[in-house]
């Protein structure tokens, strides 16, 4: 019974160490964008591909919209490490002040750009 308890409390302790590690690591940080060319470069991998010629990054790097030549709209947000991309209608697309807020289908979406406004005043309403 002792044996158990002692190899019991090792495996516990081994598990603990690795998680300890991957943290360390930075394995459990969330995703964030540093630039606008790092944002450009994950639009890249969208299904289909995508060429951004706006970008709106986030100002804690958690998110971005792009858009590209014909109008199309993109939202990459962050997925554990990575991130994915959500196709966005632009009537999904609201103005808040300094935010831009969206409406998907598995909730609304938020985030501010600010300084950057002036760049997507033509395809999203004011709310």
């Amino acid at each position: 019974m002792s044996a158990m308890l002692i190899e019991t409390g090792l495996t516990l302790l081994a598990v603990a160490a690795v998680v300890g590690i991957v943290h360390w690591a930075g394995f459990s940080r969330p995703a964030r964008l540093r630039s606008e060319a790092e944002a450009r470069e994950w639009a890249r991998f969208a299904p289909g591909g995508f060429t951004a010629e706006r970008v709106a990054l986030a100002d804690d790097g958690r998110a971005a919209l792009l858009a590209d030549s014909t109008g199309d709209v993109l939202l990459l947000r962050p997925l554990g490490a990575r991130f994915v991309s959500v196709s966005v209608e632009k009537g999904a697309i609201g103005v808040d002040q300094q935010s831009l807020r969206l409406a998907l289908p598995d909730g609304t979406f938020s985030f501010n750009i600010n300084g950057k406004m002036a760049d997507w005043a033509e395809i999203c309403p004011k709310s």
